[in-house]
């Protein structure tokens, strides 16, 4: 599976839903804390966005629990 492939799939895991596809970006909408997180729509979407896109799933992981969620 390509990383960009994961990176949706690890979004959909913890319930984020696509907001809206942009030119660019896809944008992925948290319904709890109502985080956005863009997702590129580069050929290019490598390892390295994937690591940052699981960081910004674990940074939402955690205001999740902070909301008692």
């Amino acid at each position: 599976m390509n990383p960009r492939k994961q990176a949706e799939a690890a979004l959909k895991e913890i319930g984020m839903t696509l907001f809206r596809k942009g030119a660019n970006h896809d944008l992925y909408l948290d319904p709890i804390t109502k985080e956005m997180i863009p997702l590129s729509r580069s050929s290019h979407f490598d390892d390295n966005d994937l690591k940052g896109t699981k960081r910004e799933i674990a940074l939402i992981i955690k205001k999740r629990k902070e909301m008692g969620q």
